[in-house]
């Protein structure tokens, strides 16, 4: 049971050994940011997730993330006004509509994590 003012979060003991080893990993560094503990860089970590989150979405309304469906990713351009359709396969990204993976869709991709999971199905 924790402390009043607190409440604790279940996780698999895979995801739990990444962290930890990241924690361990992390040594001098998190020192000098004043984590000192499993659960201070745990909560650091979060926060600073949350923040790229808001900031994403602040930043970044002209995309708009819909699905992934065999191998495609959906988007939506409200910039253009239409819907965008970008392969992912053999760790390739390819958008249909500009021809290509040097494109504002394909890097907005990059920031999505299921893509991540499609590129590499180790990662997750």
């Amino acid at each position: 049971m924790p402390k009043e003012g607190f409440r604790s979060v279940t996780m698999s003991m895979d995801s739990y050994d990444r962290i930890y080893r990241a924690y361990e990993a992390s040594g001098a560094s998190r020192g000098k940011a004043g984590t000192r503990s499993l659960s201070a860089y745990v909560v650091r970590l979060m926060e600073a997730e949350l923040k790229r989150a808001d900031v994403f979405a602040r930043h970044r309304p002209w995309i708009k993330f819909i699905a992934i469906e065999d191998g495609v990713a959906i988007l939506r351009d409200n910039m253009a006004g239409s819907i965008v359709e970008v392969a992912v396969r053999a760790g390739e990204l390819d958008c249909k509509s500009c021809h290509g993976d040097a494109c504002l869709h394909v890097g907005f991709l990059l920031s999505v994590p299921q893509v991540y999971w499609l590129l590499e199905p180790d990662v997750g």
